[in-house]
């Protein structure tokens, strides 16, 4: 959990300004575009290899929202190199594995024995530039992720972190979609659709690899050049501008008797600050003194008093302003 931790600081790191390093970390940017950080362990016997893609729901459109998270389905369902299951692979290896779609980001990792990081290299690699994407598997991807949405509308609290973007901010505004995408657009959607955001967003330009561990530096330099050939380079960079969030200048206020039970699920924000604003890090210190475990004010005024069973931070970087927000489960009567 600590190494995936550093990986995803590293990460912001390079996706935020692709310079300097922190710490033990390394950042080197090749001739092609691609991106390499690493961070050396001599004691450690095991090596996560993370490629991170800087794409995800902020630079999908309304026509092709939730097409990030139907390519993460995609991605594991083979290659041509390694048809079938790519999980199948990576299991033999001892090594474990997953992927995850945000706004600012996708990413893909492996944790293996360090004598398993060519392959690891080798798989993740082959996986992002080698896509099988084939109709047969489009359909069949389609109706899974159809079915995933159906089941987190009939979940409280994901249905609440789901919409509470479309209510704080405008509906065209990136954090005011659907992460995974409405439902009737991953209907409609086409191959075509999809190979289009695949080609226009997974380039060499927009990838990170992130290697942790105990390694060879030269070594994984060599690997890495030599296994990401096959990756796109970009065309023509992409350069999404992205607009300011409108101000509240008022209580917004939505409620909705949605859900069975007598619990009551609650979420109140604000908006934010962006990871690299001067006021992010004071905003998350004040969300941990906030709710921040058993000993925060939040939890001492609402949990501990039996207000509510929980109440969590919402607050992460963001390369664009975010949502500053609160989430809760409050007990029979008390909302």
């Amino acid at each position: 959990m600590i190494m995936m931790r550093k990986i995803f600081l590293s990460f912001f790191i390079a996706m935020t300004c692709f310079c300097s390093s922190l710490h033990a970390y390394k950042i080197e940017k090749f001739d092609d575009g691609l991106t390499l950080i690493t961070d050396k362990n001599l004691y450690s016997n095991v090596v996560v290899v993370d490629f991170w893609v800087k794409t995800g729901a902020l630079y999908e459109t309304l026509e092709n929202s939730g097409a990030s998270h139907f390519m993460e389905h995609m991605f594991f369902q083979g290659t041509k190199k390694r048809p079938g299951k790519s999980a199948d692979y990576i299991k033999k290896m001892g090594a474990s594995f997953n992927g995850a779609t945000s706004y600012d980001y996708v990413h893909y990792y492996i944790e293996a024995p360090k004598n398993k990081l060519e392959e690891s290299i080798d798989i993740l690699n082959d996986m992002l530039s080698n896509a099988d994407i084939n109709e047969k598997k489009f359909e069949e991807e389609r109706g899974v992720i159809l079915a995933e949405l159906a089941s987190r509308l009939s979940n409280p609290m994901q249905y609440i972190g789901d919409t509470f973007g479309g209510v704080i901010f405008d509906q065209d505004y990136p954090y005011g979609k659907l992460l995974g995408g409405k439902y009737e657009i991953i209907e409609k959607m086409s191959i075509g659709d999809l190979q289009y955001f695949y080609n226009t967003f997974y380039t060499k330009d927009r990838i990170a690899i992130v290697v942790t561990g105990n390694f060879d530096e030269e070594n994984l330099k060599r690997i890495i050049k030599e296994k990401t050939v096959s990756l796109k380079r970009s065309i023509s960079p992409v350069n999404v501008q992205f607009k300011n969030p409108h101000k509240i200048t008022q209580k917004i206020v939505k409620t909705e008797n949605r859900f069975s039970g007598s619990n009551s699920y609650g979420k109140i924000g604000w908006i934010g600050a962006e990871a690299g604003n001067p006021d992010f890090i004071p905003m998350l210190l004040l969300g941990y003194i906030l709710s921040g475990g058993i000993s925060s004010r939040l939890d001492q005024k609402i949990v501990t008093s039996g207000l509510a069973s929980a109440i969590s931070l919402n607050f992460s970087p963001t390369q664009i302003q975010s949502d500053f927000s609160f989430t809760f489960i409050a007990l029979p009567g008390k909302c």
